[in-house]
């Protein structure tokens, strides 16, 4: 959301209060474009990001840009059926996230090694390198040991769903079920991740 700051000594926008108010967009990034004389005054509402009024129209558009891609959350896809990675990536980028994907398990690894992750979404049945692999190297590593992941597969017995959660999936979901609670459950964990993490809000166009 980009909102519009009032001039000097007027406190917080009106608006962003309200969504700070609202449980269901308390947690709603909020940039704020403001004069120069009130950037100080800007950085204390807990905006995610500050614009200067003064930036010409294409500078401003450019800057959001790098704002967002800098502070985009980042779920891995990781299936050797393209359908499903077609599905779940659309899903994905229509609701902001950025998606990178793999078809099998040793791709999933590199790129968890690469890439700093807010989630995998792994199926269990893969070529290369297991899931259950995947999941085994990810929880030994120390930079990959925290990143949440939801397995997301067509096995569904109660055997394997133990197995996952043993070796650290979040989740257990079975395929076919729709998608609403895996984006619930996506939405959730991304925003517990970033709450958990240090110095998550910025301050940019100073």
């Amino acid at each position: 959301v980009l909102i519009r700051m009032p001039g000097e000594g007027a406190g917080t926008p009106p608006a962003l209060g309200r969504l700070r108010e609202d449980p269901r967009m308390a947690e709603i990034p909020v940039l704020l474009l403001a004069e120069p004389g009130c950037h100080r005054e800007a950085l204390s509402t807990g905006a995610a990001g500050l614009f200067s009024m003064e930036a010409d129209p294409g500078r401003l558009c450019e800057e959001i840009e790098t704002f967002l891609r800098s502070n985009r959350r980042w779920v891995a896809v990781v299936d050797d059926d393209p359908g499903t990675v077609a599905v779940l990536t659309e899903m994905l980028k229509l609701r902001g996230y950025g998606v990178a994907s793999a078809s099998n398990g040793e791709e999933a690894v590199r790129i968890a090694r690469d890439r700093d992750l807010d989630l995998m979404i792994l199926d269990l049945n893969m070529p290369r390198k297991s899931g259950w692999k995947v999941l085994e190297t990810l929880r030994a590593e120390e930079k990959t040991k925290s990143l949440p992941v939801i397995v997301l597969t067509g096995m569904h017995t109660e055997m394997d769903r133990t197995r996952a959660l043993a070796l650290g999936a979040l989740e257990f979901l079975e395929k076919g079920h729709g998608l609403q609670r895996l984006t619930s459950e996506i939405e959730l964990l991304v925003k517990q991740r970033w709450m958990a993490a240090p110095g998550e809000a910025a301050a940019a166009g100073e």
